[in-house]
């Protein structure tokens, strides 16, 4: 059952300032912002309908984009060890009308993969975590969820690792390894079967796109990626905040494709499909339509 929770302030805002739904100026992006408890990994399951996960509290919210001065809405709710810098609610999909989600469990710190609504049932239960380099987004390939775990995870067999999971299947089941050798595969997509992961990579060492080296001069700490309606692949950046478009080239290069978010895309990101995205930071969910 879905109950109303009110704790968001809306604005509207065209080139930075706030501004009546139906006025403002031309030139800019419109974005339309709902304050929100520490939101991460938002979903598109419509058009006009996002969930996303608020970290801290194991709350999984719903927004009707189409109704920009509406509160959100309380989906469901886990029970979540939020302690250290990225415990918690961490990710969310959708399979079959099913929400889907990974946390980190009161008592033992474990990272869990479980279905949240219409039931509460756990999925896998994976290793205990460390205070960061967990992982835990989640995405869908051929109607098997998708988790990337961290290189801090307490388990040397499934750490760095991408992961595949039946979500139907029983809790000991055992997952498929994908692909390994990550420091934090938080952010990553699937494309065509593929998943191309952008590493979050500590100081020092290069953060890749897929295989391909990102070409910055400055650490971003890759925290979300998105599929662009062009096929390039939109990556946010935990230090930076923007959201920076990248091609994948033949040769297994990648190339900087411009800047699709110039802030706000720090805890997570989605694409709706027609150019607009949702983007979150650690108090505000974001609905950008950029420019031009």
């Amino acid at each position: 059952m879905l109950s109303s929770y009110s704790h968001s302030v809306v604005r509207i805002v065209i080139a930075g300032a706030a501004v009546a739904a139906c006025g403002g100026s031309s030139g800019g992006p419109t974005i339309i912002e709902w304050k929100a408890a520490a939101p991460v990994s938002p979903v598109v399951i419509e058009t006009e309908t996002v969930i996303y996960a608020e970290r801290m509290t194991g709350r999984v919210m719903r927004i009707d984009l189409d109704r920009p001065g509406s509160e959100p809405i309380l989906v469901a709710q886990v029970e979540v060890d939020s302690s250290g810098e990225q415990r918690g609610l961490i990710g969310l999909a959708v399979v079959a009308d099913k929400v889907y989600g990974a946390w980190t469990r009161v008592g033992d710190q474990r990272l869990v993969i479980g279905e949240i609504q219409p039931s509460l049932r756990a999925v896998w239960f994976g290793p205990p975590t460390n205070v960061k380099a967990i992982g835990g987004h989640l995405e869908v390939l051929d109607g098997r969820l998708v988790v990337g775990l961290g290189e801090l995870v307490a388990d040397p067999e499934l750490a760095g690792r991408i992961l595949t999971l039946d979500p139907d299947g029983p809790v000991e089941q055992t997952p498929t390894i994908l692909s390994e050798g990550w420091h934090n595969p938080f952010a990553f997509v699937v494309r065509d079967g593929e998943v191309i992961v952008a590493d979050n990579a500590p100081d020092g060492v290069d953060e890749r796109l897929g295989s391909a080296v990102l070409p910055e001069t400055a650490q971003r700490a890759p925290s979300a990626a998105v599929l662009t309606p062009d096929g390039r692949i939109g990556v946010c950046g935990y230090l930076d905040r923007e959201m920076r478009a990248y091609a994948l080239q033949a040769d297994d290069t990648v190339e900087r494709a411009g800047t699709i978010v110039k802030a706000g895309c720090a805890t997570g990101a989605a694409a709706i499909g027609d150019g607009r995205y949702v983007v979150t930071d650690e108090t505000t969910v974001r609905l950008i339509t950029p420019e031009g």
